[in-house]
């Protein structure tokens, strides 16, 4: 992992209870979608970047087989305790600790992008996956499909000018760049689905709660400080008052299906 890498994963590790709680929610959509297209019973699945699991959760629901990888322990606790059954190991999507055409279907869901090297993970998938198996990359459409970019983009000016280098979460948002990643790991694209993606949250103290516990907020503040990471996305998040005292972020994620 390099540097970059490195520093955002102490970060991400800081609120864990916090995102499996508040924010990982944000994601349900994403996933239920994943699970309806893909995902039956017996399915040996592995989820990389599985974070704190309620992909996982939901997996095992619908009868699959379940295992994930995180580069992040704090994380995987939390996973564990949802979905005790599933087998989960602490580690590096680069690096897969799984022997060839061992699993049916593997997921990455808003985690090849955030990848050193995108292109060798997507390989080590392509390597564990059987051969009449499916891999499939989740991640967010277009930025300006996407009002949670206002987000990112307060954040990332609170940042030093180096980590600007740092690959962000539309890293992989247009096709020509999924379909080049797909292509580049030796797979081959099936289809595609868009599926809508609203962050919402009750109230102010929610949705800093939850914005706080993402590496983003959390390397703004060791930058930058606690109380100007906070104005920064008090005044992100004014444009999207619900008028009931909470707020709404309309997104759209993406997610690709690809075939050995």
């Amino acid at each position: 992992m390099d540097t970059a890498g490195a520093a955002q994963l102490k970060e991400w590790s800081t609120n864990p209870r916090d995102w499996a709680e508040l924010q990982e929610a944000q994601m349900r959509g994403v996933y239920d979608a994943v699970v309806r297209s893909v995902v039956r019973p017996g399915t040996r699945l592995l989820d990389a970047g599985c974070g704190s699991g309620m992909f996982c959760r939901l997996a095992a629901d619908a009868g699959a087989d379940v295992a994930g990888i995180d580069a992040s322990s704090s994380v995987l606790e939390i996973a564990r305790e949802r979905t005790p059954e599933a087998e989960f190991v602490h580690g590096d999507m680069e690096s897969l600790p799984w022997g060839d055409a061992t699993f049916d279907l593997v997921t990455g869901i808003a985690a090849f992008t955030f990848t050193a090297n995108p292109v060798l993970a997507l390989r080590e998938a392509a390597r564990v996956v059987k051969p009449d198996g499916r891999v499939v990359i989740a991640t967010w459409g277009p930025a300006d499909e996407c009002e949670a970019a206002v987000i990112f983009a307060v954040l990332a000016q609170l940042l030093p000018a180096t980590a600007h280098e740092s690959p962000g979460p539309f890293r992989l948002s247009l096709r020509g760049a999924l379909d080049e990643l797909v292509a580049d790991a030796g797979l081959a694209t099936e289809r595609y689905e868009d599926v809508p993606c609203a962050w919402t949250y009750p109230s102010l103290d929610v949705a800093l709660r939850a914005l706080f516990s993402g590496g983003s907020a959390r390397a703004a503040v060791a930058h930058a400080g606690e109380d100007a990471t906070r104005d920064a996305l008090v005044r992100a998040l004014e444009r999207h008052a619900d008028g009931s005292g909470g707020y709404r972020l309309e997104n759209v994620f993406r997610f690709l299906v690809a075939r050995p």
